[in-house]
């Protein structure tokens, strides 16, 4: 049963896909029923569909989600279905590379770096050639950081953090790698004050994420205060903060130490 809808799936992939009558929202609909039956034969060709009518149409946000829903579905069936998947993802990264267009190759980059990770099973050599493509993803920054998350709708969600990042693709692609080093660069870098602070703090957190309940712990969220008290400050008001109400020892040092923390990276 399981090589028979791998074998229709893969079928689907290789034929040129007509164009669909459905609308996305429909065929989403669809996508949500069959899930919740757990008919994969259904959700399968549904998927297909969608991403048949989305690679025509250029609608790059439906595409990457179905891609990404057939990946997860396919693994469920068949361990050996995965690097078929994998090979299609390639091809279509490789595909938007060579046509110029580095947003969409960094987000497939991007989506073979968390498939490799995920499914590190499946290949030889998984860590390495995810590291690989997740380097690959932060290798234009002004790019991304010129594209706004909005057009990979819905394959990428907005999420409450967005707007401090100018709802751009270079906080989506460079979180996904963990890369907040490359993103506070380019960011402070071109003014942009809320992404480099924030950037600073996640970087601080996680030099300090192994930290359980000790002097370097507290220190971290007082540095987390920090950066968010920068981020809802106007400009020109002095960075010390109310250090008239810093009563105990222990704040007085981590308010010092933090903050000299932090303005190494967000000298804001």
């Amino acid at each position: 049963m399981k090589r028979t809808i791998i074998a229709t799936f893969i079928a689907m992939l290789l034929l040129p896909m007509a164009a669909m009558a459905d609308s996305y929202t429909s065929l989403w609909k669809k996508y949500d029923g069959a899930v919740k039956k757990d008919h994969p034969q259904t959700v399968l060709k549904v998927l297909a569909q969608i991403s048949g009518k989305a690679e025509k149409e250029r609608a790059y946000g439906h595409l990457l989600k179905a891609q990404v829903a057939q990946l997860d579905w396919l693994s469920q069936l068949s361990r050996d279905s995965i690097p078929v998947v994998a090979e299609r993802l390639k091809s279509c990264g490789d595909a938007a590379e060579r046509k110029g267009d580095l947003v969409l190759a960094a987000v497939y980059q991007s989506v073979m770096g968390k498939m490799y990770t995920r499914y590190r099973y499946a290949f030889d050599d998984a860590k390495e050639l995810g590291a690989e493509y997740f380097r690959r993803s932060m290798e234009h920054p002004e790019a991304l950081a010129a594209a706004y998350c909005t057009s990979y709708v819905p394959f990428v969600e907005d999420g409450v953090d967005s707007k401090y990042y100018y709802d751009d693709m270079l906080h989506i692609i460079g979180i996904a790698a963990g890369d907040y080093r490359g993103m506070h660069d380019y960011y402070a870098a071109h003014g942009k004050r809320e992404g480099a602070c924030l950037t600073a703090l996640q970087m601080v957190k996680q030099k300090h994420r192994n930290a359980r309940h000790t002097r370097e712990e507290v220190e971290v969220h007082h540095v987390a205060r920090l950066a968010h008290q920068r981020v809802q400050r106007p400009r020109g008001v002095w960075r010390g903060g109310n250090s008239s109400l810093r009563v105990h020892e222990e704040r007085r040092g981590c308010d010092s130490r933090g903050e000299e923390q932090l303005h190494q990276l967000c000298p804001y």
